[in-house]
């Protein structure tokens, strides 16, 4: 019975996913002056906030007598990588590391490109370290244990199944490497979470729809409900083999930093 059903739910889970990757092709054109205007200017400091806390914690020695220093990364994954911004962060605080930015959306993975290009100078960063391919962390085209560190940010919760896209992480992470999740979540108190409910109902869809269409960024306030709030994300990653799951509340707990092991 257990074949049957996961034969019959194969198909729907294959449209979910290429009914969200269509989704995210429609709206790349917008996706950052949207996500700017969205999070009132504030994303790129989210952003910015986790890294440079990876930076500080990648730097420091382990604990215990005998523990070493925490090397550097040599190899990072962007999974989720959108148009990029978060992978030009980590190059700048990483400057030996080679990166790989992957998204599921070709739109995006153009744009990061054509970024890399125009901009990548100028941010200080050398295109020749950086790869940007279309991939889906479903299934991804890498080794066992090769990434020494992998991030994801605001990008989790569009998985159409997140435990198998967090195994494909873990399979890809070297032990000792270290897993980052940034995303939105459901706030704890019943007040904020009213809030939330509000302004991602109505004030990210209006924006939405004054440079696509209003339906095409109404997925976000579902997408964050059933991510659920910080203590479920930590079950999640626990649940999925991951031992020591540490958070980092970025923006109060609406916005949260997981640093998993």
């Amino acid at each position: 019975m257990k074949d049957v059903l996961s034969v019959q739910e194969a198909p729907a889970t294959k449209a979910k996913d290429d009914k969200m990757r269509d989704l995210f092709e429609q709206v790349a054109p917008s996706y950052d002056s949207v996500t700017a205007i969205v999070s009132l200017g504030m994303d790129r400091r989210w952003r910015k906030k986790a890294v440079g806390y990876l930076a500080k914690m990648m730097g420091q020695p382990r604990q215990g007598p005998r523990s070493k220093p925490q090397q550097e990364p040599r190899e990072i994954l962007d999974a989720c990588c959108g148009t990029g911004e978060l992978t030009f962060l980590l190059a700048g605080a990483f400057p030996e590391a080679a990166l790989t930015g992957i998204d599921f959306s070709d739109a995006m993975i153009m744009r990061a490109k054509h970024k890399m290009l125009r901009a990548g100078e100028k941010r200080g960063v050398q295109p020749a370290r950086i790869k940007f391919l279309q991939a889906d962390m479903n299934g991804l085209p890498f080794a066992d244990r090769r990434f020494d560190l992998i991030t994801v940010a605001f990008g989790l919760r569009n998985s159409v199944c997140c435990q198998q896209s967090l195994a494909e992480l873990r399979r890809v992470l070297r032990p000792g490497g270290v897993l980052s999740v940034l995303d939105c979540v459901t706030p704890r108190r019943s007040l904020a979470n009213s809030i939330c409910r509000c302004y991602y109902h109505n004030w990210v869809p209006f924006v939405g729809s004054l440079v696509r269409s209003r339906h095409q960024y109404a997925h976000l306030p579902d997408s964050i409900e059933k991510f659920g709030d910080p203590d479920d994300v930590t079950r999640l990653l626990r649940e999925t083999g991951f031992t020591d799951v540490a958070l980092q509340p970025i923006f109060r707990d609406i916005i949260c930093h997981f640093i998993a092991t």
